[in-house]
C-alpha cells in the first residue's frame, strides 16, 4: 500500500516534463509512484491545464515543435502508465467538489481553478499538496493539508 497520497497541481506536473526549479523534487515523487510508495492525485481539470501550459510555452517560443510534441507525448504516456498501475488518480469534478470550490473562492478570494485544486485535494484526502504557487500552498495549509512549495522546499 502506498505510503503517501500526494496531490500535484498543474505547476508541479509541468515540472516533470519541462526542466525548471523544482523538477528534481517532482522526479523523485514520480519515482515513488512508480515503486508503489506513493499515489499521485490531481483533478481532471489539470489535464487540460498542463496541455495548455505546453501550448503557451510553444507559442512563446520557449519550446521547439519537437520539444512541445515530446512534452505532450511523455505526459500522456507516463500518466496512462501510472493510471494503469493505480499510482495516479484524476478526480472528476463532482458536485460536492464544485460547491466546496465556490466556498473556497468566497473564503479566500482566489481564482476558481486554484480553489478547485484545494477542494479536490480535500475530497481525495491527500496527505501532501505540492505546488510552485506560494499563495496556494499557504491556503492549502489553512485547510489542514500538508503543503510544500516545490521551488523553495525539498520533499521528500
Amino acid at each position: 500500500m502506498a505510503e503517501y497520497r500526494i496531490y500535484l497541481d498543474t505547476s508541479a506536473i509541468v515540472k516533470r516534463y519541462i526542466e525548471e526549479k523544482g523538477s528534481d523534487t517532482i522526479d523523485k515523487i514520480y519515482e515513488l509512484a512508480e515503486r508503489g510508495d506513493a499515489v499521485l492525485i490531481a483533478s481532471v481539470w489539470n489535464i487540460g491545464e498542463v496541455i495548455g501550459v505546453f501550448t503557451k510555452r510553444r507559442s512563446r517560443g520557449d519550446l521547439t515543435k519537437t520539444d512541445f510534441q515530446a512534452c505532450i507525448s511523455n505526459f500522456l504516456l507516463e500518466t496512462l502508465k501510472l493510471i494503469k498501475m493505480n499510482s495516479f488518480f484524476f478526480i472528476p469534478i463532482f458536485s460536492r467538489v464544485l460547491f466546496d470550490t465556490i466556498k473556497l473562492v468566497l473564503k479566500y478570494y482566489i481564482y476558481e481553478a486554484d480553489a478547485l485544486q484545494v477542494s479536490t485535494a480535500k475530497s481525495a484526502r491527500a496527505d501532501i499538496f505540492l505546488s510552485a504557487d506560494e499563495s496556494l500552498v499557504n491556503i492549502v495549509k489553512k485547510e489542514n493539508i500538508s503543503a510544500y512549495n516545490i521551488e523553495k522546499e525539498k520533499w521528500p
